[in-house]
C-alpha cells in the first residue's frame, strides 16, 4: 500500500560573532506509491444458493519504468471444511469477463479457466500510469456454506511482471443471506366406499436458513365441506384459531392466539458438498362433504343416462 513520508529540517547558524540562531522548516509530505495497486469488491452484499456474484478487480500500474504484464488468479473462494482432507471451491466462474483500460472497454483480456479450483486472467500489457478494471461473475455452487453466519472469502493474487515486478493479494468477503424460502404441497384424500369424509393435507417446506414466522394459510374449498378438525403438526387447534366463511379457510384467523412457524432447513456442509433438508410443518384439515360434487356442464352431458 502507499507509503506516506513526512520530513522537517532544522537549521542552526551564528550571527554577531557568537550568537547562535535556529530555524525550523515546514513539514514536507510525500506519498510513495506502490508500483502495483489492486483492490477487489463484489456488487452483492449477500448470497443464496445458486446466486451469481459480480466481482470487480481494479489494478493500477504506478511503475515509472514503462509497460508491464499483469496476471490475476482468483481462487473462487476455496476453503477446507472441518474434517476434510482437501479444499473445496464454493464458486464457479461464469464468463465472459470484461476488461476496461483507463475506462475504455478492451477486447484484449485473455481468460485462462484453470478448472474447478481457480480462474486466471492475463492482461498482456498495462502502460505506466494506466489502470485496468476486470468485471466477471461467479455462481454459488453446491460447495457453498449456507448455514446462518457463513461467508465466502474470495481471494485473488495479482502479479505484475516486466518493467516492474510486484505481487499483491486482494480479497472480498460476502455473507450468506438470512432468509426463509417456503413452498407448499397440497393433497386430498377421501374415504373408500363412497362416504363423504375428506381430508386436505398441506405440507409446508422451508428451504431457507431462517424460520418462516407468522405463516398464514388461505384456501377456498369447492365443494364446501363441514370442517370437523384441523391439526398443525399433529396438534388439534381450537375453532377460535381459524375462520371458515363461504367455503374459505383462513388460518390463523378470527381470535387466533397462536402463530404458525415453519422451521429453518437443516444445512450441513461436508467434503462432498452442502446438503439442505427443508424444515417442515404439516397442516391437516378433515371434514365431510355435505353434497356430492356436481359435474361441470360438459361432463354432465357426457354422463351415461340410466333408463328404467
Amino acid at each position: 500500500m502507499p507509503t506516506q513520508i513526512t520530513n522537517q529540517a532544522r537549521l542552526t547558524y551564528l550571527y554577531d560573532g557568537s550568537t547562535r540562531g535556529t530555524a525550523t522548516s515546514n513539514v514536507a509530505t510525500a506519498t510513495v506509491e506502490d508500483a502495483l495497486e489492486a483492490t477487489k469488491t463484489s456488487l452483492e452484499t449477500s448470497y443464496r444458493a445458486n446466486d451469481e456474484i459480480t466481482y470487480i478487480i481494479t489494478v493500477a500500474n504506478n511503475c515509472c519504468a514503462g509497460e508491464t504484464a499483469v496476471t490475476v488468479t482468483d481462487n473462487l473462494g476455496s476453503y477446507t471444511p472441518a474434517g476434510c482432507p482437501a479444499a473445496v471451491t464454493p464458486l464457479t466462474y461464469v464468463g465472459p469477463a470484461n476488461l476496461y483500460i483507463d475506462g475504455v472497454l478492451s477486447s484484449s483480456l485473455e481468460v485462462d479457466d484453470a478448472g474447478d479450483t481457480e480462474v486466471s486472467f492475463t492482461i498482456p500489457s498495462l502502460a505506466s500510469g494506466s489502470n485496468a478494471i476486470i468485471i466477471y461473475k461467479a455462481q454459488v455452487n453446491e460447495f457453498a456454506p449456507l448455514a446462518e453466519g457463513s461467508t465466502i472469502e474470495n481471494t485473488a493474487t495479482v502479479t505484475m511482471t516486466g518493467a516492474c515486478t510486484q505481487t499483491a493479494e486482494i480479497s472480498d468477503t460476502i455473507d450468506v443471506a438470512s432468509y426463509a424460502d417456503v413452498s407448499i404441497v397440497k393433497s386430498m384424500s377421501t374415504c373408500p366406499g363412497g362416504c363423504n369424509a375428506i381430508t386436505y393435507t398441506f405440507e409446508l417446506y422451508n428451504s431457507g436458513n431462517s424460520p418462516a414466522t407468522n405463516v398464514a394459510l388461505t384456501d377456498t374449498f369447492n365443494p364446501v365441506p363441514t370442517i370437523t378438525a384441523i391439526t398443525v403438526d399433529g396438534d388439534e387447534i381450537e375453532p377460535a384459531e381459524y375462520t371458515f366463511e363461504n367455503g374459505t379457510l383462513t388460518l390463523p384467523g378470527g381470535t387466533a392466539t397462536q402463530t404458525i412457524t415453519v422451521p429453518a432447513a437443516t444445512v450441513t456442509t461436508t467434503c462432498e458438498g452442502t446438503t439442505v433438508v427443508p424444515g417442515n410443518t404439516e397442516i391437516v384439515v378433515t371434514g365431510t362433504l355435505n353434497t356430492a360434487p356436481s359435474l361441470p356442464a360438459s361432463d354432465a352431458a357426457a354422463a351415461p343416462v340410466r333408463r328404467k
